[in-house]
């Protein structure tokens, strides 16, 4: 619900124009009403008021009005329906567009069922939320109305006497009976009454009366005897038979005891008869009522039967018979009377109502309270009193006591209801004021209900027969209803291995006694069989269709099918082995057993036969992959053969077995082995990638008994599973699965070459699936870490400081947060950083006197050069500084059998000059020639020395701040590396450099090279 300081926060949000005082006088009438709105009234509906329909109604539509929400008509609304007995009418459907203020029901009955149902009528509204499916705020108001579903009543026929027989020209005709109650209050059929204009004569005739309906054949003073005498019996039968009764009340025997002098009742009360006597008397009573039942019942008729009522309780009885504990000795014959009328009733399997107790409950004590009136128990012409003036029969009020008793038994005992006669409705007709129910009789106990007994059958035996047997007949004896009856009686046969032997069929009609059932093993099959033989009546109601009420008697037997084939039981339907074992049952008279296989995968048949002393053979070789057809059969001692088994098929389902996997692989593509299934055509491949939970991430289809994926696969932990494919194209079982998870190495790209750039970026190989990428950089030349880089999300790392000279090496990995492990490192490389190349060639021994003279280049590198000395005598052959590319094809031919040695040095695009390379030695193959001194052109002093460079290679350029060094720090994880002092670049001299230039690794001018130098300028010369 919302509180008011919601609704504030909502009003104060509003744009306002006009004084604070005007704003604030807004803010309170809001307010006020807001308050107002948050107390809501119930919603409304208005009353609806009772239907009456019939059996097998069609659709009916019931209108609703007077709904609203109970306030301002803002809230939504919705309506709800729900049955008291949907078993009767379902719960109805509602036609209903809020906010309207009316709708409709609709229903249909349920057809053949009667009853009373309560029909509930629910309006909710959304509550001060304006939500409907938010119920704790939310208001309902219900409505209830009243539908009673009449039973279809063809007409309503009666048997009896005065109890029944019409009031209207007796003496008491100011009073009625139940058949006139009930066809006025309940409009109930009892046929036309007969014409009586003009003082007419009997038209009819008896039995019955003047002006009495046509259904009903009662007659004042009958007893069970005259009402066979008159036919009253067959007349009611011929109009069930005709179709215009469907509904009969059988109410006779009271004549049979009525009191007055040397009746029954006067020799029994003053114990006159014999027990002999009142027996016969008692069989005789019986024996007609039994007649007339068994004459009028039917299975087009409903019958309920009266028991017999004693007529002590009447106040006109005990007026004239004073003595109790005499009219109590008629009182017991009737109980004998009534007891084994009882006991016919559930033979017959009708209902019974207990008139004689519910008069003797309600009508033999003191008043009665009926509708909030008292009616006393004594006869007279008013209508409060419960005997009309002859003390003897049923005033009105007691007459609707007995109208509601027999529609109770056709309540109960066929679920036809007939809405009874309430006590407002006796008592409005009657004249008196109607104030409340007081009666508040329980009629359901006065109705007694037949117990059907069992039907019977007899127990049949077990039977054994030979497979392939013909068709087999047991005869069903002993049918019959049971106690008596005669339902009619319905057979049903069941076989719980159908395979063996299907449903048998059953020769039999109803109400025989006998009955042939009939069945035929499947050929070629064997085993047992339990044949469940039902026998069932028709119940209480007659009806094989309402099987609530049906009696059932089962028997069961088992038919044992002797083999003489036999049956295999292994193979199952599929198997793992190549080679399996077979087995099959044993039959009589074999001594031994050929098999036979055919593979229906290739075609082949047979694909192996072979013959076993037992009842199991071992596949000798390999079936392979696929469907494969058995028999088996048993041969005698005499080498005749016993019949072929039915064929058993079986799938060979064999799975690869994978060949170990080592669990970490360096590879991208693994490859994944196996050795070949037989009869294999084809692998399916399955691979689950189990760190991101993706199943099928790779399903393939290979031929080969390996597969390695097409793609790289992501850093991330796998899960491999192969099944083999047979011909015609079914599949094996999967095999046991391998894990594995991929952990390839980055491929370090650059730098992998000498270098002026002392900030080379770093750059190597993408791995799939990886988060980041470390790297590692260590200096060659005293092994300190130079950077130790990790969290990169690039594959490339550029050092933000630079890199002092010298040699490194360097490695690259990779991490996985997903996979949740890290790759192996790169390849290490290496490279300088300063500029200084390594000599690559030529490779020795030389063999050629004009080798390829090839180094690593230099990135940054603008030229190289090159010098080759001779070591004959050291002299100096080749110098070049000219070289634009990492190689130089000597062109004046070399001496074989001479010694050489060769350095490169790069110069970088602004003038660097790198380390001298080390030295490179060798020997032209071939012996040695006596030559002439090369001359070499004499380069200028001021630029170039000619003596050689010095035997041990430079790592270093000398510089005037050479004890200035650069160091870089390792770097943190996830951070970049730290150059711990800047780089400060010397300020090198001219001269220095030329210096340096004359003799790679001196700092300063040498005399004794100079001389050395002069000398073989001077030799070269001819000096």
């Amino acid at each position: 619900m919302h509180s008011l300081s919601t609704a504030l926060n909502r009003i104060l949000k509003r744009p306002y124009r006009g004084s604070r005082s005007r704003r604030y006088s807004h803010i309170f009438t809001a307010l006020e009403t807001q308050e107002q709105r948050l107390v809501l009234a119930a919603p409304t509906i208005s009353p609806i008021v009772d239907i009456s329909l019939l059996q097998d109604a069609a659709e009916q539509s019931v209108a609703f009005t007077g709904v609203s929400d109970g306030d301002d008509g803002t809230q939504p609304l919705r309506i709800t329906a729900t049955s008291s007995s949907p078993g009767v009418i379902p719960h109805p459907s509602v036609t209903y567009d809020s906010p309207g203020s009316s709708g409709t029901l609709q229903f249909t009955p349920v057809a053949g069922i009667s009853g009373p149902v309560q029909m509930t009528v629910t309006v909710e509204d959304g509550g001060p939320d304006g939500d409907l499916e938010t119920p704790e705020d939310n208001e309902s108001m219900t409505t209830s109305f009243g539908i009673g579903v009449q039973a279809a009543v063809t007409g309503f026929g009666v048997a009896g006497d005065s109890l029944s027989d019409e009031f209207l020209h007796e003496s008491y005709s100011y009073a009625s009976n139940w058949v006139e109650i009930l066809e006025s209050q309940r409009n109930l059929n009892f046929g036309a009454r007969n014409d009586t204009s003009g003082g007419n004569a009997d038209d009819r005739g008896e039995p019955r009366r003047e002006g009495g309906f046509a259904f009903n054949w009662a007659r004042s003073g009958a007893t069970s005897g005259s009402l066979l005498d008159q036919q009253q019996h067959t007349a009611l039968a011929g109009h069930v038979a005709a179709g215009d009764v469907s509904h009969v009340v059988l109410f006779i025997g009271q004549n049979d005891f009525s009191p007055g002098l040397g009746t029954p009742y006067f020799q029994i009360y003053n114990n006159l008869w014999s027990a002999g006597r009142i027996e016969q008397h008692i069989s005789s009573v019986l024996q007609n009522i039994t007649t007339a039942v068994q004459t009028i019942d039917s299975d087009k008729v409903k019958l309920v039967l009266s028991n017999v009522v004693d007529y002590g309780i009447a106040p006109a009885t005990q007026s004239f018979f004073t003595t109790a504990s005499k009219r109590q000795r008629v009182t017991n014959v009737i109980d004998t009377l009534n007891q084994r009328l009882q006991a016919a009733a559930d033979d017959w399997l009708i209902p019974v109502v207990d008139m004689n107790t519910l008069t003797r409950d309600l009508l033999a004590g003191g008043a009665v309270s009926v509708g909030g009136n008292s009616f006393a128990r004594a006869g007279g012409v008013a209508v409060s009193n419960l005997f009309v003036a002859d003390g003897a029969h049923p005033h009105t009020v007691s007459s609707s006591i007995l109208a509601n008793g027999f529609l109770a038994g056709f309540y109960y005992g066929y679920q036809d209801w007939i809405a009874p006669v309430t006590e407002q409705d006796v008592i409005e007709f009657i004249g008196l004021p109607y104030t409340q129910d007081t009666l508040h009789a329980d009629y359901e106990s006065y109705v007694i209900l037949p117990v059907n007994d069992s039907p019977t059958l007899d127990v049949l035996n077990d039977v054994t027969i030979l497979e392939d047997a013909g068709q087999q007949s047991i005869v069903l004896a002993g049918i019959s209803a049971g106690g008596n009856e005669s339902q009619t009686l319905q057979l049903t046969v069941t076989s719980d291995n159908p395979d063996l032997i299907p449903t048998p069929a059953v020769d039999y009609s109803s109400p025989n006694d006998t009955g042939l059932l009939r069945f035929t093993p499947v050929p070629g099959t064997n085993g047992t069989a339990t044949i469940t033989v039902t026998l069932t009546d028709a119940g209480v109601d007659g009806d094989l269709a309402t099987k609530e009420d049906n009696g059932t008697v089962t028997r069961s037997f088992i038919v044992t099918v002797t083999p003489i084939r036999p049956t295999i039981s292994s193979p199952g339907s599929t198997t793992a082995s190549q080679r399996p074992r077979i087995e099959w049952s044993s039959v009589p008279g074999a001594a031994s057993w050929q098999v036979w296989i055919g593979n229906s995968t290739t075609g082949v048949n047979p694909y192996l036969r072979g013959e076993s002393a037992t009842t199991s053979f071992d596949v000798p070789t390999d079936l392979g992959l696929g469907r494969m057809d058995l028999w088996v059969r048993g041969v005698r001692e005499n080498g005749t053969f016993l019949p072929w088994t039915k064929m058993h098929r079986f799938r060979v389902v064999s799975p690869p077995v994978l060949d170990d996997l080592p669990r970490r692989q360096e590879a991208a593509r693994p490859v994944v082995t196996w050795p070949e299934v037989s009869g294999a055509v084809a692998y399916d491949v399955w691979v689950n990638n189990f760190s991101t939970s993706e199943n099928g991430y790779v399903r393939t289809r290979v031929t080969q008994s390996s597969w390695s994926p097409d793609t790289d696969l992501p850093m991330s932990r796998y899960r491999v599973w192969v099944r083999a494919e047979a011909a015609d194209g079914g599949t094996g079982n999967w095999s046991v699965r391998k894990s594995f998870y991929t952990a390839p190495a980055p491929q370090a790209l650059s730098p992998v070459l000498p270098t002026f750039d002392r900030t080379p970026p770093f750059d190597w190989s993408d791995i799939s699936g990886a988060s980041s990428y470390g790297v590692f950089v260590r200096s060659l030349v005293d092994g300190s870490v130079a950077a130790n880089v990790s969290g990169l999300e690039q594959s490339q790392w550029t050092p933000e400081e630079d890199l002092p000279d010298g040699r490194y090496a360097w490695w690259a990995i990779a991490d996985s947060d997903v996979a949740g492990f890290r790759s192996s490192w790169s390849t290490r490389q290496e490279f300088y950083v300063g500029g200084q190349t390594s000599v690559t060639g030529p490779e020795r021994p030389v063999s050629s006197t004009t080798p390829l003279i090839t180094w690593l280049p230099v990135t940054g590198a603008d030229r190289y050069v090159l010098q080759v000395n001779g070591t004959i005598e050291g002299s100096k052959l080749i110098y070049r500084d000219d070289l634009t590319s990492p190689s130089f094809a000597v062109q004046q031919p070399l001496v074989r059998g001479g010694s050489y040695r060769l350095w490169v040095r790069a110069i970088s695009t602004t003038g660097e000059l790198a380390p001298w390379s080390q030295s490179l030695d060798f020997t032209v193959t071939g012996e040695l020639l006596p030559q002439k001194p090369i001359l070499v052109p004499l380069p200028e002093l001021a630029d170039y020395e000619l003596v050689p460079p010095a035997e041990t290679s430079q790592r270093t350029i000398v510089r005037t701040d050479a004890e200035l060094s650069k160091t870089v720090s390792t770097a943190s994880t996830k951070s970049a590396v730290e150059i711990a002092t800047p780089r400060t670049k010397s300020l090198v001299t001219t001269t220095q450099r030329k210096i340096n230039a004359i003799h790679p690794g001196t700092d300063t001018l040498n005399a004794e090279a100079l001389i050395a130098w002069f000398a073989d300028a001077a030799q070269n010369f001819g000096i």
